[in-house]
């Protein structure tokens, strides 16, 4: 089993880390570093899903299933897997960059957004995981964010985009050095180069699709509307855009670590409405310090930043609020399978939306979080109806 408050942990630290180094950046840097930056940052983003590749499950699924000379197998096949699909996607960015679909101010940043592409696809969070050993993923994290915070503010007078970047990379760096000494040395595994093994590995791919498609789900409600943007070369919306979908994506992380553990017990009592309570009490507190929060951190871009973040704070609720009912039906037994369809149909409606959205809509970055909110209370309303008629029919002995 998952340690699952490593992986909060680890979200948390990341969150905390990623919106520092945003701050740093939107406060010290011009306009064209910020478009470079927020272009960089998204883009590593979307094919960080592509490097992920479903890894994590798929290695849950089957490191701990197997012989310990099967393991060792699977082991080599997922990062020799992980390893050429760094290699393609950096290539795709190339031959993107070369062919002037993506533009830089700087024509430099390419090189550094290409090592941190392939640094990313040799992360080992989905060993550590795998084997219930994210502890030890866990310290090397905050050790290794907490250094790269730390020359980021003493060096920030001197530095450029290029080497935040290139200290991003560093991370996943440090990462995979961690995973190559525990292999050597615990499991007696060497990484040597082998070609047949690349090649068996690629193909192992195509069977991995499924978890691919899985691990798209979940993250892709942000990725189509950045695309767009990145593809319509629209510079300061990027910039508000990289900064809402960062925080989102971190929160749409911690969520997910924090609700599969703790619904697997699901027992409503009194307590849950005192809870509640608890909860909305909370909930109006941070809506009223969004405003003078927002101005405290980000002075320069205030007066825009303040409406987008409160319209943020209205999606992060209703997506906490789907989370929780889709692990509440999971642990009433609905299906997996069942969850699964909605989301396909969710995905589905939300691509219409994107498509009215390019064609008759403003390109602002409100009009894209009040679709979202709209197809956030959509799936939200469907999926509340769906339990209370699930609910229904169990009482009524259907089911």
């Amino acid at each position: 089993m998952i340690d699952n408050s490593h992986r909060a942990y680890q979200t948390v630290i990341n969150l905390i880390s990623n919106i520092f180094i945003l701050w740093l950046v939107y406060n010290h840097f011009n306009f064209e570093a910020l478009s470079d930056f927020s272009k960089s940052f998204l883009l590593f983003q979307y094919i960080f899903i592509i490097n992920e590749w479903g890894f994590n499950l798929y290695s849950l699924e089957k490191i701990n299933n197997e012989s310990y000379q099967t393991q060792n197998l699977i082991i080599k096949k997922i990062f020799y897997g992980k390893f050429s699909l760094g290699i393609f996607t950096c290539l795709i960015t190339t031959i993107l960059f070369f062919l002037d679909i993506i533009k830089f101010h700087d024509q430099n940043i390419l090189l550094s957004l290409l090592i941190l592409i392939f640094s990313s696809s040799v992360n080992p969070i989905w060993f550590f995981q795998s084997i219930n050993k994210s502890s030890e993923l866990t310290k090397i994290l905050f050790l290794s964010r907490f250094l790269q915070i730390l020359f980021l503010i003493i060096m920030v007078a001197e530095i450029g985009i290029n080497t935040i970047i290139l200290s991003q990379a560093s991370i996943f760096t440090i990462q995979f050095i961690l995973f190559y000494l525990f292999v050597s040395k615990n499991i007696n595994l060497r990484l040597n180069f082998n070609f047949k093994l690349i090649l068996k590995s690629i193909y192992e791919l195509k069977k991995m699709f499924l978890y691919f498609l899985s691990n798209l789900y979940n993250h892709l409600n942000l990725t189509l509307w950045g695309i767009a943007l990145i593809y319509f070369n629209l510079n300061s919306q990027l910039i508000i855009f990289n900064l809402i979908e960062s925080i989102h994506r971190g929160v749409n992380y911690f969520l997910q670590a924090i609700t599969e553990p703790i619904f697997k017990f699901i027992n409503i009592k009194k307590s849950h409405f005192f809870r509640l309570f608890c909860l909305l009490f909370f909930i109006i507190i941070s809506y009223n310090l969004i405003k003078p929060i927002t101005i405290f951190v980000f002075p320069n871009q205030a007066l825009v930043l303040i409406k987008a973040f409160q319209l943020l704070f209205f999606l992060l609720i209703l997506l906490a609020l789907s989370k929780y009912l889709s692990y509440f039906l999971i642990a009433k037994k609905i299906g997996i399978n069942t969850l699964n369809l909605f989301n396909l149909i969710f995905l589905l409606l939300e691509v219409i939306l994107f498509i009215l959205w390019i064609l008759f809509m403003s390109k602002d970055i409100e009009t894209i979080i009040l679709i979202l909110i709209f197809a956030n209370i959509a799936k939200f309303i469907f999926m509340l109806f769906y339990f209370v008629f699930f609910i229904i029919k169990k009482k009524n002995g259907i089911l």
